[in-house]
This record gives C-alpha cells, structure tokens and sequence, in this order.
C-alpha cells in the first residue's frame, strides 16, 4: 500500500471515522497540529516536510472546514506528490474552502452537493460519507426493544418534534449529545439493532457564517451520517427532508418527512404495517451498504492513486480570506502560554510577509502588530496559570 499521512487540527470524537477509511487502502502516518503548537508555524511545515520525506510518503489528506493552520498557503508549502483536502462542513465554509482546495489535487466531501458544486468550478472532487464503516458499525442479531430511537444533539427544532410524538404517545429512546458523545460506537449499534426506526433530522438551525460578505440568518437542511449508520446496523431511518438525499436515494428506499404531522403519520403507519416497514428497510439496507467504505471508497482510493500530478497555478489570495487565517494563527499561538514561541511566530510571519511585500501584507502587517499587542497578556497570563498549577 502507499504510504500517507493525514494531517489534523486536534484529537476529536470523529477522528477515527476518517482516520479508518484512509487506513483500508493506504498506510497512514498521523499528525495533530495541536500537539506541535511548541513550535512556530514555519517549524510545523518543516518537521511535516521531513516526516514526508523521511518516510517516503506520497499522498497528505488535510483536514479542511473551519479555520486551523490549514490553508492555501500552508498547504502549498508541504512537499508531497499529491494532496487531497477533506472537508465535512462544507454548507457553510464553502467560500473559504473552494480557495483552499486550489492548492490540492483532489477534494473528498462528505456532502454529494459540496461535490458537484466543486466539480462546477472545475475542481476534482469525490464523494464519500464520513460514517460508512462496516466495521465500525454493523447488524447484529438482537431483539426490536424500541419503536423509535433519536441520538444526537436537540438543535434547530429537533426537540419540538420529539415532544410532538411524545404527546401522541410514541414510544422513542433518546440518547442526547449536545456537546459531548457519551456513547461508544459498539454500545450505539446495538441500540439501533434494537430499535424498529431511527429517527434523523436534517436541520442544522439558524446560520449565518460568513467571511467574504456579510450573509442573513437562514436553515440548512444537511445529509447526515445517521442514516448511513442506521443502514449498516439494519435499521429503518425515517429522515428530515434535506436535497442532498435526493442524490443518493429513491424515495421508496428513505422514506421522509417536513412536518411534525407528516412524521406522525409516518411512524403510525411503519409500526401498524409490519410488512411495509420491513419492505422499507431491506430496500432502504441495500442501498446504504453501497456507500460502505469498503465498498465505496475502494473506487476512489484507486483514483486518487492514479491522480495526475498537474502544475496547479499559484493564485492571488483575497484579503478577507488572508486575513481570518492570520488572525486565527495569531489566536491559537496566543491561546498556548508560551511567551516565546507566540513572539517567534509572529516575527517569523512579520518576515515572511516583508519579502513579499505588497499593500495586503502591508495591512496584515500592521493588524499583526496590534494583535501582538493586545493578545500578548492573554499568553503571559496563561504561563503563569500553568506555572501556578
């Protein structure tokens, strides 16, 4: 197998959904730019440049979405043959990451509309949900205890409909996560397992995330790996209408619903007609299992190995889009209590923009200096704390 490396913000939750897929058909070096923060940037760049080189790895898979260290510039800066940038939240982070991805050879999304509207710009994207792994999640034989099983967080309008169907005498397992998942993958199987349907819901709430140009508040209606989940275990997902699912399934095989009526209706039908719901879900199963990694993943595996290593030309960077990474630089050095490595790293970013001096350094320049400034009591502060602990 060829050798990669995986290049992440911080140790999260769903790390290891990403991490398992690459693992199946590469072999996979791990770095967190989180445990490096002991060093400046340009130190990150070489250390990753040396790992590359030492252990001849091929391909980097960089951790896209929300701001990091991970940008156009920093991943033009890591020597490797061919990049690849994964991006999960791309609804609401598109304008950054479609400037981003130009430093890449390939895109891997886990949303199908992310997919085709980066194809739209001329950029080579694959889809793939996040949560397919059949490994990971599974149908085990166990007895149908639930009639409905919600888990996750009550967000948007989620908690509206639960009440809904508790008042009209629903039968539903919750096992909430607003923050924090207090459930391991083995013991959420085995509930869905349990569980005659899985409830998902596709709203995300109110956003209004925005870089490039000021936006109004507005709903998002997303795919979710829940039903990809649900799918693997052998259970039924009734789902929030979201577009996205109009891509991937026929509406015999994921049956949903936009109202708390309309979902009612739904469960009271599934749960009276046996048949029908059993019909629904062995349709439903089938199709899901095609996005399993194993299954799926293994085409565009082969396909980004076969990826043609094109001279990408070098872009013009917009200054909103360089200046919320210099300020999201300036803020994670400032946030480690380390005095010297968060003054290293802002003379090394203050030198680096002199020699290429333009008016937008020149700004990014000055508003460095400020930060500098203002942000400096916040890391000698935080020293002595951790001193003092």
């Amino acid at each position: 197998m060829i050798n990669s490396i995986v290049i992440l913000k911080s140790k999260q939750q769903w790390n290891h959904f990403l991490i398992n897929k690459i693992k199946l058909f590469f072999n996979l070096e791990v770095f967190f730019l989180n445990e490096n923060l002991n060093l400046s940037l340009k130190e990150i760049k070489i250390k990753l440049n040396n790992i590359i080189l030492n252990r001849n790895i091929e391909i980097a898979f960089f951790e896209g979405d929300y701001l990091s260290f991970i940008n156009y510039e920093f991943i033009n800066d890591i020597k490797i043959k061919k990049k690849i940038l994964c991006l999960t939240d791309d609804f609401d982070m598109h304008e950054v990451n479609h400037i981003t991805a130009r430093s890449c050879d390939g895109i891997l999304t886990s949303c199908p509309i992310s997919n085709l509207r980066f194809e739209e710009k001329g950029l080579l994207s694959f889809y793939s949900p996040l949560q397919a792994d059949g490994t990971t999640h599974k149908k085990i034989k166990a007895k149908k205890k639930y009639d409905v099983l919600f888990f996750g967080a009550y967000k948007a309008d989620r908690k509206n409909y639960i009440d809904y169907l508790i008042k009209n005498k629903i039968k539903i397992k919750i096992i909430r996560s607003d923050r924090v998942w207090t459930i391991n993958d083995e013991d959420l199987s085995r509930l869905i397992c349990e569980s005659k349907i899985v409830l998902n819901f596709s709203n995300q709430g109110l956003k209004n995330k925005h870089y490039a140009y000021k936006s109004v508040k507005q709903n998002y209606y997303l795919l979710k790996d829940r039903i990809f989940i649900s799918g693997l275990c052998g259970t039924l997902c009734l789902s929030e209408f979201a577009p996205a699912q109009k891509l991937l399934f026929h509406s015999r095989e994921l049956p949903t619903f936009k109202s708390k009526e309309e979902l009612l209706k739904k469960i009271l039908l599934l749960l009276l007609k046996k048949r029908i719901l059993k019909k629904i879900t062995l349709e439903f199963c089938k199709k899901v299992k095609q996005y399993e990694n194993k299954r799926h993943f293994k085409k565009i595996s082969l396909d980004i190995i076969n990826l043609t290593n094109n001279q990408k030309p070098k872009i013009q960077l917009p200054y909103w889009y360089e200046k919320i990474f210099n300020r999201k630089r300036i803020n994670l050095y400032s946030k480690t209590g380390n005095l010297i490595i968060f003054l290293k790293d802002v003379f090394e970013n203050i030198i680096n923009r002199i020699k290429n001096i333009s008016v937008i350094n020149i700004l990014l320049i000055v508003e460095t200096f400020i930060l500098t400034i203002l942000l400096s009591p916040r890391v000698i502060f935080k020293n002595k704390t951790k001193y003092n602990n």
